[in-house]
């Protein structure tokens, strides 16, 4: 298993997900037939990720239930519950979003979990920003920083910054966000974290095309979809060249947004 999964992550770091995707499939297959739940268990979560990097959030839901039914420790657990709170936002199911970070705080405040109970703030404070209620999404965001940088999670502290920027950005407070997204930047490119690196670039791009500077927007955001195409990241693919299009009909090229949209 240990072995494969490597191979898998190797794959995975150079862009070959559909590599990744049919590897973590055998796993998956060989794990059932052997009958190693324990495993089983990992490999589910592991196979789940890549599902839904390729775009398929729903996909990514039926695969995280039945890990969480595989699923004893309570690390394991809420884990898996974080991760099925992004799917389940994803999808647009926000009821069922906020449940499951619910749920993985309990667990986390019980045992302790602080870099846990961290992520799981933070998926809570994103539900309430999707449902526009800003002020109790920040304030979440603040608490869950507080919790990242007390377990000296960095890369979630650079993600709560991007998040924040979001918040910022819908409030129309478009220079904090442009500052919170050049903090996130700077953080990344420390952490040499590419996929959050390209995250900031699009947040930046969103804000650029918020106040009708389209070019830095295109700009921007054709650094994200190069990073998108490069790395197979179907999803952010998707999310990318969405905006573009957006963006591109605003600016008045309808059939140069209709392409993109296709």
């Amino acid at each position: 298993l240990y072995c494969m999964e490597a191979a898998a992550v190797v794959l995975a770091a150079g862009g070959f997900h559909h590599e990744t995707l049919r590897l973590r499939q055998w796993l998956y297959t060989h794990m059932l037939k052997v009958g190693d739940d324990a495993n089983l268990q990992v490999v589910l979560g592991n196979l789940a990720m890549t599902v839904k990097r390729l775009g398929d959030p729903h996909q990514a839901l039926d695969l995280y239930r039945k890990q969480l039914g595989l699923c004893h420790a309570p690390e394991d657990t809420q884990r898996c519950l974080g991760n099925m709170g992004i799917a389940f936002r994803a999808t647009g199911d926000l009821d069922n979003a906020a449940a499951c970070f619910q749920r993985q705080e309990q667990i986390a405040r019980s045992h302790g979990l602080r870099g846990c109970l961290a992520f799981a703030l933070s998926g809570r404070a994103l539900v309430l920003k999707d449902l526009k209620q800003l002020d109790e999404a920040d304030d979440l965001q603040d608490e869950a920083e507080r919790e990242a940088k007390f377990d000296g999670n960095l890369l979630l502290v650079a993600q709560i910054c991007g998040f924040r920027a979001e918040i910022c950005r819908h409030g129309r407070q478009f220079d904090q966000a442009m500052k919170l997204h050049k903090e996130q930047e700077r953080a990344c490119l420390d952490l040499g974290e590419a996929d959050e690196l390209a995250q900031s670039w699009g947040g930046q791009a969103l804000v650029y095309a918020e106040t009708k500077q389209f070019e830095l927007a295109f700009k921007f955001w054709s650094r994200v979809e190069e990073h998108a195409r490069r790395s197979g990241h179907t999803a952010q693919l998707a999310v990318v060249l969405g905006n573009r299009a957006v963006a591109t009909a605003k600016s008045g090229d309808a059939a140069e947004a209709r392409r993109l949209l296709q």
